[in-house]
């Protein structure tokens, strides 16, 4: 039950994060070395994550960056460590099964 709550907890801190991204939109996409100069907001399913992207019309530089290797990382964590929770809760769930149809 612990892990399956922490599995829970974890998924929803990596949803809230790129909740965030999403809400700041442009501002996330500072341009490297600059204060004031945000590029274009994009996301990319494979590899998962966001992306920024500067043209020299808009910014002044031209360049992309992301998505880096840390979502590939949580998808993968999270996708991995959810086959574990299940194969956990369905084994405890068999033997709470058994327990209560055994006689005693």
């Amino acid at each position: 039950m612990l892990v399956t709550v922490l599995w829970v907890v974890l998924g929803l801190m990596g949803a809230g994060s790129a909740v965030a991204v999403y809400l700041a939109e442009d501002l996330a996409c500072a341009a490297p070395g600059q204060d004031s100069n945000y590029g274009h907001l994009s996301w990319s399913v494979l590899p998962p994550g966001y992306r920024c992207t500067w043209t020299i019309e808009s910014n002044g530089l031209e360049g992309q960056d992301g998505p880096g290797w840390g979502p590939s990382a949580y998808v993968a964590a999270m996708a991995m460590s959810g086959i574990g929770v299940a194969l956990v809760a369905r084994r405890t769930r068999r033997q709470v099964a058994i327990e209560c149809l055994s006689p005693t």
